[in-house]
């Protein structure tokens, strides 16, 4: 619930809609990983699918560029663990990333 709750102030502070936070995270696959998060519901249908529907209001829309300039479609959510951030990728990959690791976005990252 704090982690939601930090999410919903910085969405507020934020004049631009769209993008709300972002990080770089170095990753031993990927390399370097721009993770975008977006305050639009996630309307991802292969990775909605992975997901009973009860959870699917619960997911926002998320996008990681990878080092090579792929983008891969997420959807996120912060309800689930105080403190980080769940994602899930259309492959069924999934992890939970540290909030700390977020600053926020004042205008889209290009992704």
């Amino acid at each position: 619930m704090k982690t939601l709750l930090a999410i919903l102030a910085l969405l507020v502070s934020l004049p631009v809609q769209g993008a709300i936070l972002s990080a770089q995270i170095e990753t031993n696959v990927f390399g370097l990983v721009t993770m975008t998060l977006f305050d639009t519901p996630c309307e991802r249908g292969l990775v909605l699918a992975q997901l009973q529907k009860q959870w699917h209001k619960k997911f926002q829309k998320a996008e990681a560029k990878l080092a090579d300039g792929t983008v891969m479609n997420l959807c996120w959510s912060g309800e689930a663990d105080p403190g980080f951030v769940f994602v899930l990728d259309e492959t069924g990959m999934h992890g939970s990333i540290p909030l700390e690791l977020f600053a926020p976005t004042k205008k889209p990252l290009g992704i």
